[in-house]
């Protein structure tokens, strides 16, 4: 019995894995395969990205000060062509209110210390029209086999707790070999 649910529960937990959000990308030791995660931009390393414009979205509003706090980053790939959609909501913690700016980018430039990437000319997509505790929302297409960067920021200095979804597209890690129920590679 138990031989015949081994590849079951192995196949259950690598569809439960996921990697958290991290501070700079050369943090990253993984694709984020869960649609739904959750961060705190308070611990965050720095201002290392930003944004004064968005070249995949031109009429991205971004108030003056979007993405001048601290922000935390994953990196995604999808298994199909789709238009992903991506919600952030702020949150308090004690005197921290995240005030969310959300930017998709298909870079991630290593942050020099006290340096700040501008992404404007690889920005696929931009939000940041709500106040404190708001919810951001962008979409943009998606391929498979890239590499897309979601950049999860505030505006000034706003920093705190937030959760996301992402939906529209089934998210994989490429290095992952999926194993299925009947315990034959996929």
């Amino acid at each position: 019995m138990l031989r015949r649910l081994t590849p079951l529960l192995l196949a259950l937990s690598c569809a439960l894995a996921h990697a958290d959000p991290v501070d700079r990308c050369d943090q990253i030791v993984s694709y984020e395969t869960n649609p739904n995660l959750a961060g705190n931009t308070v611990a965050s390393f720095g201002n290392q990205y930003d944004l004064n414009s968005c070249a995949g979205q031109p009429s991205a509003i971004l108030l003056p000060a979007s993405g001048q706090a601290t922000e935390q980053v994953v990196k995604i790939r999808v298994a199909a062509a789709c238009m992903a959609t991506v919600t952030v909501v702020g949150s308090f913690s004690g005197a921290n209110q995240a005030d969310p700016a959300i930017y998709a980018a298909s870079t991630c430039p290593i942050a020099a210390p006290n340096i700040t990437s501008f992404l404007d000319s690889t920005c696929l997509a931009a939000a940041d029209v709500t106040g404190a505790l708001g919810t951001e929302t962008i979409s943009f297409a998606a391929q498979p086999g890239t590499d897309y960067f979601l950049y999860f920021d505030g505006f000034l200095n706003a920093q705190g707790p937030y959760t996301a979804s992402i939906t529209g597209c089934t998210l994989i890690d490429p290095n992952e070999v999926a194993v299925f129920v009947n315990g034959f590679e996929g």
